[in-house]
């Protein structure tokens, strides 16, 4: 087992785990990620939809990252070619950041 760590970016605010969670591989910690941003935004899925949950190691490495819209159920219903572009859109949103009434990327 290995202890892996989840941060959530929510494009303006970054959320850190600092207890982390024991799982068997980074696939696993990948599974856990996604049920975590699914019940995260559940029933407000439009506003959450730019958020991402980022899926640390023991280093501090990043392993993996689950962007909400990818994994949106709500989108379910959408052609793949429109679907990519929600998901490209939410992404974008999600860097785009008002700082002291200024606009800035964030990475």
């Amino acid at each position: 087992m290995a202890l892996f760590y989840f941060t959530l970016r929510d494009g303006g605010q970054v959320l850190r785990d600092d207890e982390g969670v024991e799982l068997p591989n980074v696939a696993a910690a990948n599974v856990h990620a996604i049920r975590v941003a699914r019940e995260v935004m559940k029933c407000d899925e439009v506003n959450k939809r730019s958020w991402l949950l980022e899926v640390l190691d023991e280093c501090g490495t990043t392993v993996a990252r689950v962007p909400f819209a990818s994994v949106d159920p709500t989108l379910n219903h959408l052609a793949p070619d429109l679907r990519n572009l929600v998901e490209r859109l939410a992404e974008t949103g999600a860097r785009l950041v008002k700082r002291d009434s200024a606009w800035t990327f964030w990475h």
